[in-house]
């Protein structure tokens, strides 16, 4: 992951000033100068290069896969497979993750933080062009959806975890 640094801002501002736009072969071009403070956040070892760009393409071929369920008599489709949450690599079919709720809250909590990440961007953008409160509105509505979430999860565990003592004490 590519930390900002005052450098990095500073070359990536400039490259703007001077062409007008960013593109990423810009920033590829400037980053093969050695001295460029981009220079150290590629790798330039092709096979590596390959690997990490094969890897990124594995992972958009996962998430193109779709399925339709049904859901109450209705059609929904979706994503067929959700990263496992917690770990750097792993994905799940949505039809794993639907048979246990535990699963399933953890994955929905997740991705409802991806929501909540998009919007704390856009919220930075809105300021700049004026238009914070609406953002602001919508990230109350994932916020509260989100807790609902997290205390429904919560209710699950605890049922679960008393099932299990319950059956233990009956062995």
């Amino acid at each position: 992951m590519i930390r900002e640094t005052p450098a990095i801002r500073q070359r990536v501002n400039d490259l703007y000033q001077q062409h007008g736009l960013l593109t990423p072969n810009l920033v590829i071009e400037d980053a093969k100068n050695p001295t460029s403070p981009l220079h150290d956040q590629f790798e330039w070892d092709v096979r590596k290069a390959a690997e990490q760009h094969w890897l990124e393409t594995a992972r958009e071929i996962i998430r193109s896969v779709r399925v339709i369920s049904i859901v109450e008599e209705k059609e929904v489709e979706t994503v067929a497979y959700v990263h496992i949450p917690g770990q750097e690599q792993g994905y799940w079919h949505v039809s794993k993750i639907r048979s246990d709720s535990e699963q399933s809250m953890e994955v929905l909590l997740s991705e409802f933080q991806r929501v909540a990440d998009i919007l704390a961007r856009a919220k930075g953008v809105a300021i700049v062009l004026g238009l914070e409160e609406e953002v602001d509105r919508l990230m109350v509505e994932v916020g509260a959806v989100r807790e609902v979430v997290r205390v429904r999860s919560r209710r699950m565990i605890r049922s679960a975890t008393s099932r299990q003592k319950r059956g233990k004490r009956k062995q």
